[in-house]
C-alpha cells in the first residue's frame, strides 16, 4: 500500500511511506518491493538498486520476510527535479506464489510544489572599521533584490535607522 497522493516541494527530500501486509497462510520470504518513477523523480534514500528505463527509473528493494497476519512499513526518501505531478507505481513479489496477486500493486500522486530559492546576505561598507567613521550594514535578502539599509551610524554612536521589517513588501518576512 502507498498514500493516494504524496506532497513536498520541488528539489528537496519527500517522503513516500510503503506498507507490504502478508494475509498469509504462510511466510512471505524475499520480498521484493519495485518502484517505478517517472522522469524527474528520482530516489534519494531508502537503499534500492535502480535501473533507467525509458519511462524513468526502476528501482528495487529487497525486505526479507513477513509471517502470516503481519506487515512491514518503510519510507522512501524522492525528490522531484520541476514542481508538477508525477503517478509513483509499485509492486510486491515474494518467493512464494501468491494466490491473490489483485492487491500486490499500487499507485500514489506524488506532487512536488515550488520550492521558494532564499537567500540573505548582510555587508558592511568598512572591515575593519575605524573609530568614529560611519559604518553601514546593507541586507539583501533574495528573490526581493533591493538592498535595504538596515544600520546606520555617525561618529561616536551606532543606531539602528530602520527595522529590517519596515523596508519589506507586504506579506514578506
Amino acid at each position: 500500500n502507498m498514500p493516494s497522493s504524496v506532497e513536498g516541494y520541488a528539489g528537496q527530500n519527500i517522503l513516500l511511506g510503503i506498507e507490504v501486509g502478508n494475509a498469509g497462510p504462510a511466510t512471505a520470504t524475499g520480498l521484493i518491493v519495485t518502484l517505478e518513477f517517472p522522469r524527474g523523480v528520482s530516489p534519494i534514500l531508502g537503499g534500492g538498486v535502480c535501473t533507467q528505463t525509458s519511462t524513468g527509473l526502476s528501482c528495487s528493494y529487497s525486505w526479507g520476510s513477513v509471517p502470516p497476519g503481519r506487515g512491514l512499513a518503510d519510507a522512501i526518501g524522492v525528490t522531484a527535479a520541476d514542481a508538477g505531478s508525477y503517478t509513483v507505481q509499485g509492486s510486491v513479489i515474494a518467493d512464494q506464489p501468491d494466490p491473490v496477486t489483485a492487491n500486490n500493486s499500487d499507485t500514489t500522486v506524488l506532487t512536488a510544489n515550488p520550492a521558494a530559492d532564499l537567500s540573505a546576505q548582510i555587508v558592511e561598507s568598512a572591515d575593519p572599521a575605524s573609530p568614529g567613521a560611519v559604518l553601514t550594514y546593507t541586507a539583501t535578502i533574495n528573490p526581493w533584490r533591493r538592498a535595504a539599509p538596515i544600520l546606520r551610524g555617525k561618529p561616536g554612536s551606532v543606531r539602528p535607522s530602520r527595522r529590517p521589517e519596515d523596508r519589506m513588501p507586504v506579506g514578506r518576512a
